[in-house]
């Protein structure tokens, strides 16, 4: 939107206009940065958040300015729609208690908000929830369809973390489906857990026969030919 574009770059180059439009807002702009996640999002999601005082921090920044109405429209819209994504992407780049567990139901759940927004009645909404599901969809099919050859290691690990278990599929026979396979494979690591516990205790025992073998120790008692000659 280039009116939102003229006024963070108006905020950011004047003080004078940054102050006046956080005295009116009662914070500081927030605009777009190319290197951190989300930026223009939260610039938005701003500007929406303020709808009612755009006319004014507008005029502020530069009087010729001007929101329309479809263009407000399209701004909560877009706060609305493009909100499950930004979450997604705040939860997966964080630095602490991220792990694989966390992709699939973190996918799964923000596809099944913007699926929500498909049926709405707003053009705005509707439009853009389905070109960011398009873009699910490519990016993410074999997470979205449960591929478990293809996405074998995310959803199991889902699946294996308490916090999520099975709770995030939805589909009932896509949630037996993951489940038997997830049964599976925990009596594989059973099974492979038997043996590994097996093979420690046969080696233990190994280590306890050596004491059979005191060959060295029968050496080391008999006296060596110049401890004879000493007696």
């Amino acid at each position: 939107m280039p009116n939102c574009a003229s006024f963070w770059k108006k905020s950011s180059r004047s003080i004078q206009v940054a102050e006046q439009v956080k005295a009116e807002i009662g914070c500081c702009v927030i605009t777009p940065v190319k290197t951190r996640w989300n930026s223009t999002y939260d610039s938005m999601k701003q500007l929406a958040e303020h709808i009612e005082k755009l006319d004014i921090i507008f005029d502020k920044a530069d009087k010729t300015i001007l929101l329309m109405s479809l263009e407000k429209e399209f701004l909560i819209a877009y706060k609305e729609v493009v909100g499950p994504v930004a979450w997604a992407l705040d939860k997966l780049q964080g630095e602490n208690n991220m792990f694989l567990s966390y992709l699939a139901p973190i996918i799964h759940q923000a596809k099944s908000k913007l699926d929500s927004f498909s049926a709405s009645e707003s053009a705005f909404l509707s439009h853009l929830a389905a070109a960011l599901i398009t873009g699910f969809q490519q990016r993410y099919s074999k997470i979205l369809n449960l591929d478990l050859k293809e996405a074998f290691n995310e959803i199991m690990s889902a699946i294996s973390l308490p916090q999520f278990k099975l709770w995030w599929i939805g589909d009932p026979e896509s949630k037996e489906r993951c489940k038997a396979a997830f049964i599976t494979e925990a009596k594989k690591y059973e099974s492979c857990a038997a043996a590994q516990s097996c093979t420690d205790a046969c080696e233990a025992d190994a280590c306890n026969d050596d004491d059979l073998f005191d060959f060295q120790k029968e050496l080391a008692k008999t006296p060596t030919t110049q401890e004879n000659a000493e007696l």
